[in-house]
């Protein structure tokens, strides 16, 4: 079905009216086309909250909105009205009878309210000029729009009222305004009145004739002599605005949305007052060169054309320079040139005029982003140098400045880059020009003269600058030593890695943990781990002319050589299955896993070479490793019993590493939380971010308190733990069984690559034999040999020598497998069963 609906669109001072064709067929897509800006086309979300809110739903059909004429851009959100009528409409929700009668606009809420527009007036005059019976816009609008005679203006609150209108089940008041009352009534209301001014003769006649004459005047005298007072009181005696120019200004605050919610009418004339001290550039800004946006904006010609901004850059790249001493002083520049507090927007930044690229000017760059606003006509600095100091660069900025029409005011010397037609000032580009040049050649001779400085330097042995490598610092007479402290860590680097027990991924975060290198990522700390342990210097060797303390002997580096060839030499894609080469067919052939059916089976046993051969039973992979980590369990447990003397010593060790790595989370917790306190101000009291910067970086700091607060509980919970195993002197027999026997928490903080190291370190064979009178399919005997087995073996053959031949060799680790209901058992006739925890690390392939 397809329906018109009437709204209009602002141009200038004046409307055009727009007509809403929308048509609704099958379907369930919606198009909205006839060049809208991305408000109207947010609009669709808009009407959807609103239309459900009300109780009424939105189309589910194909729907098309078409706003004619395609060729004139529609902007805003005041057509969500119009829309959503027309939707409505399509739909046969409501009548679209009254249609053609009524011109419509408004913007919705998500709750269905209608809130205010700009440009009603214009669009009232439009909706009179094209015939139409009535104007429906919203209710704050509508004593604006009632000042256009022979038109019913309705004002309407929520879109509720408008359905039941369409709907013939409500009635609308109009809104009606005598616009000649109205127009009389407000017309000769001044807050100042000339009459109050005693004496001053001279200037109230001159005052006279401008007002009469409709003259520019300009007042100047000394502090206090009245030309304030007298500026203001000059509106009262202004000719009287006639109706027809009251409608043309009020059309214009009502384009620019400046019009008062309560007022109908402009009825006094407009008048500005700026200080006599302001700039002729200033004064005809808007009234020559922005005279062109009168077809788009014109109400920033006629209400803002004085309200210009300027900039001050405060640039200082050393310490000696103060940030307030150049702002105080530009602040009084500014003022001097007629600029007022709240016009005025100061850069103030630490950065280098010589050094940095142009990504890296953070104060030029926001002087381009707050010039791009077309708000500012005027930039202040303190000196030439800090604008920039290269010659390209430099005249870069001006060419910039120069084609926006900007004026460029520097304190020392006193120069002004434009004169004020806005062209360049030819003893000014001399004086940048020679500048430029002058500082250029002073920068070319002073990177000479360090290159010089710089390799005489390294010829003597001393530090010339630059990153001071780890374990090493500078003497007071400039030459290399060794840092006790940083060669410790150095050393304690090297032990670490050698020592196998980390990667360099794990060497990062444990050193992270314990304090070190507190501003940096583990993924920074790595990259610095791989360089320093390659660093030929901690040998003692000569490099780059400088002559390097040795830190770490040559039987260490050799070590660590050797190891990191070994880490180069691994292979990255490291083996899931936990048991090859440890199980062994009767054929004395390895087994090998079976990915298709989940097995471990012998290597040879389809080998027709072979065939002759007798072979153990295929086993199941997941319960065969589940077994052997629980012999390799049980077997770590044992080992550490032995070891338990050492147990206090170790836990001690533990607490002193937790105690440290607390002591470096709080310490980084106090400083972030200092950082965020100087973003707060940096952002709140300086406004020296955007608010996605600032939303960006708080976000970060607040992960990295919430990461070390839970670090720090973490950590005082281990302490807890060991301190009370020291306290009781409880064995680790004791502290398993503790534990209840959890296997499973061994099982889930285990990887599997350490798993597989665990088992090959207490497992030295593995045999597999089938079970007489049982199903070779399900049970399988599996015998697993220990190191424990080996000495047993050794101290009953020593008996056995002595005269003790009754004495029988047993192994304990023989079991029974289920592998259909996943268990395993000490004996044959499943009296005991095994507690092993059960490994799912290996699905079968093949279908059952």
């Amino acid at each position: 079905m397809l329906i018109k609906v009437f709204g209009a669109a602002v141009q200038g001072i004046d409307a055009t009216l727009i007509t809403i064709e929308v048509n609704s067929s099958r379907g369930c897509m919606f198009y909205l086309v006839g060049l809208p800006d991305s408000a109207v086309k947010e609009s669709h979300q808009r009407i959807i909250s609103a239309l459900q809110v009300n109780g009424y739903k939105m189309p589910t059909t194909n729907i098309v909105v078409n706003m004619a004429p395609a060729d004139i851009r529609k902007e805003g959100s005041a057509y969500d009205l119009p829309l959503a009528i027309g939707l409505l409409g399509a739909n046969e929700t409501i009548s679209s009878e009254k249609f053609s009668r009524y011109l419509l606009m408004g913007e919705l809420s998500l709750d269905g309210s209608i809130q205010p527009i700009k440009g009603a007036l214009p669009i009232a005059i439009k909706a009179r000029e094209d015939g139409f019976e009535g104007l429906i816009i919203p209710q704050q609008n509508a004593r604006e729009a009632a000042v256009v005679n022979q038109l019913k203006v309705y004002g309407v609150s929520n879109i509720r009222e408008v359905i039941e209108f369409f709907n013939n089940e409500r009635e609308l008041e109009p809104t009606i305004v005598n616009t000649r009352e109205e127009f009389y009534a407000h017309q000769s209301t001044f807050e100042f009145d000339f009459a109050d001014v005693k004496g001053q003769e001279n200037v109230k006649r001159a005052l006279e004739v401008a007002a009469a004459g409709g003259h520019n005047l300009i007042m100047i005298g000394a502090p206090g002599s009245g030309k304030s007072m007298m500026a203001k009181r000059l509106p009262s005696i202004l000719p009287p605005l006639s109706l027809g120019e009251s409608l043309e200004t009020t059309k214009i605050h009502s384009v620019a949305g400046k019009l008062n919610r309560n007022s109908s009418l402009i009825t006094q004339r407009p008048f500005r007052d700026p200080h006599h001290t302001i700039s002729q550039v200033i004064l005809v800004y808007y009234l020559v060169d922005k005279i062109f946006f009168l077809p788009l904006r014109p109400y920033k010609l006629l209400i803002s054309f004085l309200s210009m901004k300027c900039i001050l850059l405060v640039r200082v790249s050393t310490e000696a320079q103060s940030y307030d001493e150049q702002e105080k002083e530009l602040y009084d520049l500014a003022h001097f040139y007629g600029y007022k507090d709240k016009d005025i927007s100061s850069i103030a930044t630490k950065e280098s005029a010589i050094k940095l690229d142009e990504e890296e000017r953070f104060g030029l760059n926001r002087m381009k982003e707050l010039l791009e606003t077309g708000e500012y006509d005027c930039v202040f600095a303190w000196e030439i140098s800090r604008i920039a100091r290269r010659k390209k660069i430099l005249f870069s900025i001006l060419e910039y400045l120069t084609s926006k029409g900007i004026q460029l005011i520097i304190k020392e010397p006193r120069i002004r880059l434009l004169k004020d037609d806005k062209t360049i000032d030819e003893g000014a580009e001399t004086i940048f020009t020679l500048y430029a040049q002058l500082a250029e050649s002073e920068m070319r001779n002073k990177i000479a003269r360090f290159a010089r400085a710089k390799k005489e330097g390294f010829n003597k042995g001393k530090y010339m600058g630059g990153k001071i490598t780890l374990g090493y610092k500078v003497s007071e007479d400039g030459y290399w030593e060794i840092d006790e402290e940083g060669s410790k860590l150095v050393r304690l680097i090297f032990d670490m890695y050698i020592s196998g027990e980390y990667s360099l991924t794990g060497l990062g975060k444990e050193l992270k943990s314990r304090g070190y290198f507190k501003n940096l990522s583990v993924t920074s700390i790595k990259v610095e781990m791989s360089h320093l342990l390659k660093n030929p210097i901690y040998r003692g060797i000569r490099t780059s002319n400088n002559i390097y303390p040795q830190i770490i002997d040559d039987d260490t580096w050799e070590q660590c050589c050797k190891k990191r060839k070994e880490n180069r030499t691994r292979s990255k894609t490291k083996t899931p299955h936990l048991l090859t080469p440890l199980i062994r067919c009767i054929c004395n052939a390895s087994y090998s896993v079976n990915l298709m059916d989940g097995t471990y089976s012998c290597r040879v046993k389809h080998n027709a070479v072979e065939k002759g051969l007798t072979h153990s039973p295929d086993v199941n992979v997941n319960m065969i490793e589940s077994l052997a980590w629980y012999v390799a369990l049980q077997e770590l447990h044992e080992d550490m019993v032995c070891k338990r003397s050492d147990a206090k010593k170790t836990y001690e060790e533990e607490i002193k590493v937790y105690n440290q790595k607390i002591a470096h989370s709080r310490e980084l917790l106090e400083s972030t939380m200092k950082r965020r306190s100087d973003l707060d101000e940096n952002y709140f009291v300086h406004g020296r971010f955007t608010k996605e910067k600032y939303e960006e970086l708080t976000q970060k700091q607040n992960d990295i308190i919430k990461t070390e607060q839970s670090n720090i509980r973490k950590f005082e919970t281990a302490i807890n733990s060991l301190q009370q195993q020291i306290q009781a002197d409880i064995t680790f027999d004791d502290m398993l069984d503790a534990l209840g026997n959890s296997y499973e928490h061994l099982k889930n903080g285990t990887t599997p690559e350490t798993m597989r190291k665990i088992i090959h370190r207490y497992i030295t064979e593995i045999n597999v034999e089938p079970v007489e009178g049982r199903r070779t399919v399900f049970w399988k005997k599996v015998i697993i040999h220990t190191p424990h087995d080996a000495e047993k073996q050794a101290e009953i053959k020593c008996l056995r020598e002595q005269g003790l031949s009754d004495v029988a060799i047993t192994i304990t680790n023989v079991f029974y497998v289920d592998t259909y209901h996943k268990k395993a058992y000490w004996d044959k006739d499943m009296q005991n069963c095994v507690p092993m925890v059960y490994i799912q690390r290996l699905e079968r392939k093949r279908g059952k």
